[in-house]
């Protein structure tokens, strides 16, 4: 397919807004949204101690004497987040691709992940979770929506050993506004989401609104509904969030460039991100001329375990990353 520039750039600026929009549910192996912990951090000591926290995130930011590990220099790795209604980030996924042969991942890291050197909150608080970095890095829950992706960019590099080179997010309500932008998308419904307790759906080939497809994304019980080849809940919610994906770029296929760059316009102040127009442009490259089949997918490999915080008085559970496994899986995608 031939595009002119402006069709190319149009379609990457959209592109970029599906990607992270969809990134809220492609990978959902986490907790519902509400049963993150603290739901007001100030009352629980995150924000009594910013200053502080801030005071020691800047003394590590000016560490010089710090060695700094070599990275690969054939990759390019760009962090996608998800942010809730509070700023913290509900979805994380770094899509890494090699700059020469475009072979491409999408490594995904769970919200729950533990962070043993994190400053802004002290230990026993419940706050050890990586998805509260891009809430800190927002000034605490503040709008500095960049802030908050480059504070938690920053902080996958110190866990992973990792280079990001740069970050794109989204806020929850987007993925809702864009799919209503679009006119809706075009997805198969199983008969059996019309037998939900809520929310039912419709079955057959439908165009399906935002809300929809928010539901069609995120279903999970009530009942089950299993997708070919998955074992697993959290296997069928992938699948479908592939399949709506996939269906959100077929979409945007049909429109014109006029229509494109209207619907970037209007989301415009829904994404944020320092991402450079030759990271747009290979983007468009890749989700336009790619086989979807040939882009691995991962997870980080861990374990999930619970923990008593002593200050919280709670037990709060978190995803404790298999360092090794981590690592290597990490090697094998040419990230390390």
């Amino acid at each position: 397919m031939t595009l002119n520039p402006k069709k190319i750039a149009a379609l990457t600026a959209l592109g970029i807004l599906l990607i992270v929009g969809a990134a809220l549910w492609l990978f959902v192996f986490e907790r519902a949204p509400e049963e993150t912990p603290a739901e007001e951090p100030a009352e629980t000591g995150v924000a009594e101690t910013e200053e502080a926290d801030q005071d020691e995130t800047a003394e590590k930011e000016n560490d010089t004497e710090k060695e700094e590990p070599e990275y690969p220099g054939n990759r390019a790795n760009i962090l996608l987040l998800g942010f809730d209604e509070r700023g913290l980030s509900d979805a994380i996924v770094i899509i890494s691709y090699d700059i020469e042969t475009f072979e491409t991942a999408f490594i995904a890291i769970k919200r729950d992940t533990y962070v043993d050197f994190q400053t802004w909150s002290p230990k026993g608080e419940g706050h050890s979770a990586l998805g509260w970095a891009s809430y800190v890095g927002m000034g605490y829950g503040g709008d500095d929506y960049r802030g908050g992706a480059r504070y938690m960019a920053e902080t996958i590099e110190e866990l992973l050993g990792i280079r990001i080179t740069s970050y794109a997010g989204i806020t929850f309500d987007g993925f809702v506004e864009l799919i209503d932008s679009l006119g809706g998308v075009k997805l198969e419904v199983d008969p059996r989401f019309a037998e939900r307790n809520t929310d039912p759906l419709t079955p057959g080939h439908r165009l399906l609104s935002g809300e929809e497809a928010l539901i069609f994304a995120r279903h999970r019980q009530d009942p089950r509904i299993p997708e070919p080849g998955s074992q697993s809940e959290d296997g069928d919610r992938v699948r479908r969030n592939q399949q709506l994906l996939h269906a959100a770029f077929e979409r945007c296929r049909d429109l014109s460039t006029d229509e494109l760059l209207d619907i970037y316009e209007q989301m415009e102040d829904q994404i944020h991100t320092n991402m450079e127009r030759w990271d747009l442009l290979t983007l468009a490259n890749i989700f336009y001329n790619k086989d979807p089949e040939l882009i691995d997918k991962v997870v980080l490999p861990g374990e999930h375990e619970t923990v008593y915080e002593e200050k919280l008085g709670e037990e709060i559970e978190y995803y404790f990353l298999n360092e090794e496994e981590s690592a290597e899986l990490l090697q094998e995608l040419g990230l390390k």
